[in-house]
């Protein structure tokens, strides 16, 4: 969820008022960054690795297996809507509704027999997400800035480029090895 900026190009092009995009980003990960330190805190100095695993069996568990199936549910759907207008753009032409149900069906179907069928789905899934979600949201984007503002004026960024790179290295070796 911190890798949000990921999606930002996306959810801008999707809003009625593209200017409030950038306050709406800035919000949105505030709010998540709000939470994740607070889980961090409430779990202890030796949080089990299954989430639900702390949270005890009955009503809690319940309303907590809910809430991340909740989760799961929309992260799913707006990544997936992500995926399927960047289709859809490639296809070269705006699909009917029909069509636009069609193809968002199927590429669900293909993401559930893919995380069925493939017996190693969860390592496979962390190992990925271990060694990309580093570098496409944090490095990328700086390195991307940096080349783009190369011959502006803009040079005192570049310690801050330098520096999310680095933090970058650290984040996706402790992510491999943890």
């Amino acid at each position: 969820a911190m890798i949000t900026s990921k999606l930002f190009l996306n959810v801008r092009r999707e809003m009625r008022d593209p200017r409030e995009a950038r306050k709406t980003l800035r919000y949105g990960i505030a709010a998540f960054t709000c939470v994740y330190v607070v889980v961090v805190f409430l779990s202890g100095p030796e949080p089990p690795r299954f989430l639900l695993d702390a949270v005890h069996h009955g009503t809690d568990g319940r309303i907590a297996a809910g809430l991340l199936f909740a989760h799961v549910a929309v992260s799913y759907a707006i990544n997936q809507n992500v995926l399927a207008r960047t289709l859809e753009r490639y296809l070269g032409h705006a699909l009917s509704r029909r069509g636009w149900a069609l193809m968002t069906a199927a590429l669900t179907l293909s993401s559930l027999l893919i995380a069925v069928l493939v017996p190693v789905f969860s390592d496979l899934v962390s190992i990925i997400g271990a060694l990309t979600s580093g570098p496409l949201g944090f490095a990328m984007p700086a390195l991307l800035f940096d080349l783009a503002t190369r011959d502006s004026d803009v040079k005192r960024r570049r310690k801050g480029v330098v520096s999310l790179v680095l933090f970058t290295v650290v984040l996706t070796i402790a992510g491999t090895t943890g």
